[in-house]
């Protein structure tokens, strides 16, 4: 949705979303050919950001950059162990997003 008449160019968007995540340890240096077993965990997910109008491809395509922060909460963390080593997986977390998008209207 764009920010304001004057401002076509300029657009907010937000996003929402369920899925599902599988996270797995695989060794290197020290514990290399080694592996933890695999985990997976429901997620949620919640964004939002801003898009720019960069190019037009013609009349109907449209190139787009956006940026935005997306967190996504399991519904619960888990920990992995890798030789003798247990790490804390699957915990909430803040992305920062820089992309592009490429539209046909």
């Amino acid at each position: 949705m764009p920010l304001s008449e004057q401002s076509q160019w300029l657009s907010a968007y937000g996003t929402a979303s369920a899925g599902w995540r599988i996270e797995q340890l695989i060794g290197a240096n020290t514990f290399e050919g080694e592996s933890s077993e695999s985990i997976g965990r429901a997620v949620l997910s919640v964004g939002t950001g801003l898009r720019i109008d960069a190019a037009n491809m013609g009349e109907r395509w449209n190139i787009r950059i956006q940026f935005g922060l997306t967190g996504r909460l399991p519904i619960r963390d888990a920990e992995l162990q890798i030789g003798a080593v247990a790490l804390r997986v699957q915990k909430p977390a803040l992305d920062f997003l820089l992309g592009m998008t490429f539209d046909f209207d």
